[in-house]
C-alpha cells in the first residue's frame, strides 16, 4: 500500500495512475498481469496494462466510486495458481479502492473531452452551412436573373442578343413612362 501511495504522490498527471495501480499489482505483489479497463460512453476501454495480458483465469475486481461501478482491475494470478485465494483478493482490492477515484476522474475528463470535441465539430459544421447553402442557391438564382435580363430586354425594345448591351442610338424607340 505504501509503494501504491508513493506512485501516486509521484505521477506526473492523473493519467500515470492506472499505470501505477498496475505496476504495484505487478511488482509490488507479484502478480503475473495487471490490467485497467473502464467504461465510457464509448464502451470499455484499457487504459493500462503490465505483464502477461489477462485472460480468462484474470481476477476481476471492480472499481467502484460512489457506489457506482466505473470499471474493473483485472489480475493474473501467480504463475501455477489458477484463481486468487481470499487474501491475495483483499490487497489488490484495496489497491482498486485507493485508484478508484482518479480513474474516475479520468473518465470524467475524457467524456469532457469528448463532448467537447463534438462541440467543435458542430460549430465547424454551422459555420460551413451558409456557406453552402448559398453557393447551392446562387447558381439557379443567377440563371434566373439572366433570364430576366434578356426578356426585360426583349420587352423593353431591345430584340439583341442576351448577353449584347442595350444600343446606344439616338434613333432607339421610348416608351412612355406612365405614372
Amino acid at each position: 500500500m505504501r509503494t501504491l501511495a508513493r506512485r501516486l504522490r509521484e505521477a506526473s498527471d492523473s493519467a500515470a495512475v492506472p499505470l501505477a495501480l498496475c505496476r504495484s499489482a505487478t511488482e509490488d505483489l507479484r502478480f503475473s498481469g495487471a490490467m485497467v479497463e473502464v467504461e465510457t460512453r464509448a464502451g470499455k476501454r484499457k487504459l493500462a496494462v503490465t505483464g502477461r495480458l489477462p485472460g480468462p483465469s484474470a481476477h476481476r475486481l471492480p472499481l467502484r466510486h460512489h457506489g457506482a461501478d466505473i470499471g474493473e482491475v483485472l489480475v493474473v494470478p501467480h504463475p501455477g495458481e489458477p484463481a486468487l485465494r481470499p487474501p491475495d483478493a483483499d490487497l489488490p482490492q484495496l489497491l482498486a479502492d485507493q485508484a478508484a477515484p482518479t480513474v474516475e476522474a479520468l473518465r470524467f475528463l475524457e467524456d469532457v473531452g469528448a463532448a467537447r470535441r463534438r462541440l467543435v465539430m458542430a460549430r465547424e459544421e454551422e459555420r460551413r452551412r451558409p456557406h453552402h447553402d448559398m453557393h447551392d442557391g446562387l447558381g439557379p438564382l443567377l440563371a434566373r436573373g439572366s433570364k430576366h435580363r434578356t426578356a426585360v430586354r426583349v420587352i423593353g425594345g431591345f430584340p439583341q442578343a442576351a448577353g449584347s448591351a442595350p444600343p446606344s442610338s439616338p434613333h432607339v424607340p421610348h416608351r412612355p413612362i406612365l405614372r
